[in-house]
C-alpha cells in the first residue's frame, strides 16, 4: 500500500496470489504520477482491484501488463476511481472474475481514460447484477478504446465485453468484439446515459443477446 508519496514507479515485477482487503499493489490519495510497467499480476484477491487499485491520482501510466486470473468484488485485475487521466497500453487480461463488474477494469469518477492494445479473453463479472464482462467504467468524462480485441468475456446483467454509464462520451477505434455474452442485454457493448458513443472501423460477431445496447433513462 503506498499514499501520500510524489510519485510511484514499478518496472518488472511480479505478484502471485497476493490477498486481503487491498489489492496486489495498492496506491491511494494525493500522489501526482503513477508508473507501472512490464509486470504480472497472477491469482491476487482483494475487495477492489484484485491486481491493481489506484484511487486519487492525478496521472496513472499502466504499460505491458499481465492480468491474469485475479479476483475481486470490483474490478478484478484493475480498479481505478478518481483518476484524472489514465492509459492502459499494451496489456492483457485473461480468466480474471469480479462480483459486480469489471472483470477485468472498473474505472468511476474519473476524466480521462485511454485504452490502447488491450487483450481482453474470457473476464467475468458474474453476480446477479454484474456488468462489464471485460470493463465497466462509470462517470469517466471521455473513454476511449483503441486497436483492442474482447473475446469470450460474460456480465450477468449489461456489457458482456464492456458497459459503460453517466460519462460524457465513449469511443471505440478498431476494436473487435468476439463471442462476449450477457443474460439480459449488450453482449459486446452496453451504454446507459453516457451523451455521445462512437465507434470507428470496429467489428462485431457472434455476440449474444445483442451486440449493441444503447439507454438513456
Amino acid at each position: 500500500h503506498v499514499s501520500r508519496v510524489a510519485s510511484v514507479s514499478v518496472n518488472r515485477a511480479i505478484f502471485i496470489k497476493n490477498s486481503g482487503h487491498g489489492s496486489a499493489f495498492c496506491i491511494k490519495h494525493n500522489i501526482s504520477k503513477s508508473f507501472i510497467a512490464n509486470s504480472t499480476f497472477l491469482g491476487n484477491k482483494a475487495l477492489y482491484g484484485g491486481g491493481v487499485d489506484v484511487q486519487s491520482v492525478k496521472t496513472v501510466y499502466l504499460l505491458r501488463l499481465k492480468i491474469i486470473i485475479n479476483s475481486a468484488r470490483i474490478g478484478a485485475g484493475i480498479h481505478l476511481m478518481k483518476i484524472t487521466f489514465c492509459s492502459v497500453v499494451h496489456s492483457s487480461f485473461v480468466h480474471n472474475k469480479a462480483l459486480y463488474s469489471g472483470g477485468a477494469i472498473n474505472a468511476h469518477d474519473g476524466a480521462i481514460l485511454k485504452l490502447y492494445r488491450l487483450s481482453l479473453v474470457t473476464n467475468f463479472a458474474m453476480g446477479s447484477n454484474g456488468e462489464g464482462g471485460a470493463i465497466q467504467v462509470t462517470n469517466i468524462k471521455n473513454c476511449s478504446v483503441i486497436n483492442s480485441t474482447f473475446v469470450g468475456n460474460r456480465a450477468q446483467k449489461y456489457g458482456g465485453g464492456m458497459s459503460a454509464q453517466h460519462g460524457n462520451s465513449v469511443n471505440f477505434y478498431r476494436v473487435t468484439f468476439i463471442n462476449n455474452s450477457v443474460s439480459v442485454a449488450g453482449g459486446a457493448f452496453s451504454n446507459r446515459d453516457n451523451h455521445y458513443v462512437h465507434f470507428f472501423n470496429s467489428v462485431f460477431m457472434s455476440n449474444t443477446m445483442n451486440a449493441i445496447h444503447i439507454a438513456h433513462s
